[in-house]
């Protein structure tokens, strides 16, 4: 029987561009969650590379659940 693992998925937004740009406040904890911070980001600055880091860190998220 395999061990179950659980793994933590994170971005961290060191300069705060997240709270200066959308005036949300972190953490930001959830897929529905972050999928909507993201677009937000996205949406308020289209060329912020953290939209781009938390985009990634979904996909990655969704990868590693599809493999259990």
């Amino acid at each position: 029987m395999a061990k179950k693992v659980n793994t933590l998925v994170i971005t961290v937004d060191r300069d705060d561009d997240l709270g200066k740009k959308t005036n949300l406040a972190g953490p930001i904890v959830g897929e529905k969650a972050c999928i909507k911070a993201a677009e937000t980001l996205a949406i308020a600055d289209p060329g912020e590379s953290d939209a781009n880091a938390m985009f990634a860190a979904i996909k990655a998220y969704r990868e590693l659940k599809e493999l259990g």
